[in-house]
């Protein structure tokens, strides 16, 4: 008997274990799912920018937020290359807990960059 209830005892410590891993894991892919969606429209948004401005802003660090995007914030940083009208784009995603205070590069707990080079 005393083995029968330590084995069962032995299965339910797994299967709660399993079960927080699979909350965590599912977490962080509706994370990344937002992520992705959140990093097209930054681009598409650089885009834009640059098309209607002569010169984009380069030292400029400007935390934004997007209504559709809950609980993360976004940050567009350009820096011109050597071709004329060509601009490296930096786009960082951050959510979590803040680290670090507003105007600095590395703020959140969690944050994903992306570069692209866009043309004027």
């Amino acid at each position: 008997m005393v083995i029968a209830i330590g084995i069962l005892a032995i299965g339910i410590v797994s299967a709660l274990s399993l079960y927080t891993s699979a909350i965590r894991q599912f977490k962080e892919g509706v994370d990344a799912s937002q992520v992705a969606l959140l990093s097209e429209f930054i681009l598409s948004e650089a885009q834009t920018y640059i098309d209607d401005n002569a010169t984009a802003d380069i030292d400029r660090i400007d935390w934004k937020k997007h209504n559709d995007f809950p609980g993360f914030e976004y940050m567009v940083k350009f820096t011109a290359t050597a071709i004329s009208g060509e601009f490296k784009v930096e786009a960082v995603v951050g959510w979590g807990r803040e680290k670090a205070p507003p105007h600095t590069v590395t703020r959140f707990e969690y944050e994903e960059r992306f570069y692209t080079v866009l043309l004027k």
